[in-house]
């Protein structure tokens, strides 16, 4: 909603998941950080509070906010080594991964969809 410049900042929409996830909710919490930790391969939530509350306040201060589509459209998006310690992604599925910017190390994963419904299953039951 930032980049639709509906809010200035992540913490004024009153709908997504920022106040959760910098643990400014404390009820009716929907995230599963625990699941989110492990599937970011992240040691503890201070460690992944302090690197989200960086890059979402960077990105804030910048004039123009990239809009870079692959984080909308794609199945993952995660540097080289995640997708190789993703341990929920079947080797079948390497072929699909792909490079969208090697100065950030940034790949990304497109899979058919009859991948796809198999791919959610195995996150979904993880």
């Amino acid at each position: 909603m930032v980049r639709a410049k509906a809010v200035k900042h992540p913490s004024e929409w009153l709908y997504g998941g920022h106040k959760e996830l910098c643990g400014n909710r404390k009820r009716y919490q929907i995230i599963d950080k625990n699941k989110l930790l492990n599937i970011l391969h992240c040691s503890d939530i201070i460690n992944f509070r302090e690197w989200y509350n960086n890059t979402v306040n960077e990105l804030c201060r910048q004039k123009e906010l990239p809009i870079e589509k692959f984080w909308s459209s794609s199945f993952a998006v995660g540097s080289s080594e995640w997708f190789k310690n993703m341990t929920l992604l079947p080797d079948s599925v390497d072929k699909y991964v792909e490079c969208v910017n090697e100065n950030s190390n940034t790949y990304i994963i497109n899979p058919p969809q009859s991948v796809l419904v198999n791919l959610w299953k195995k996150f979904k039951n993880k």
